[in-house]
């Protein structure tokens, strides 16, 4: 393999473990938006019973999200990668399980759409090390 060659497989590589932090980050932004949506429901109406713990639950959800995804941005830490895919397939199979009984594959797509994109970067952090 020549020089340009390398420089063009890792520059792939490259954008793959970014499409995959970037998804990683994507859902613990997602997860502090959903957090805030859940706390203004909260205070806005006494309808929802316990609805500062689910708040809160989004927002910790969100942190750890945002700290695996700057672990594979930085240290390109496979552990972190594995972790934020295991956390994303047991929402992809909540979403199975929603889609069961509800009929609405809504709740499968997202979790599909990141799961595919953070998969490629164990291929890419096993090649850039």
């Amino acid at each position: 393999m020549n020089e340009q060659e390398k420089k063009s497989s890792k520059s792939e590589y490259l954008k793959k473990l970014a499409a995959a932090y970037r998804a990683i980050y994507a859902v613990g932004l997602l997860s502090i938006f959903l957090g805030l949506l859940a706390l203004f429901a909260t205070f806005s109406s006494a309808a929802i019973p316990g609805g500062i713990i689910f708040a809160f639950t989004f927002f910790l959800f969100g942190a750890f999200y945002l700290l695996l995804g700057f672990l594979v941005q930085r240290k390109k830490s496979m552990i972190a990668l594995g972790i934020a895919v295991g956390f994303m397939g047991l929402n992809a199979i909540a979403g199975l399980l929603n889609l069961a009984q509800s009929g609405s594959p809504v709740g499968l797509i997202i979790p599909v759409a990141f799961i595919s994109q953070t998969w490629e970067g164990f291929k890419a952090i096993k090649n850039l090390k």
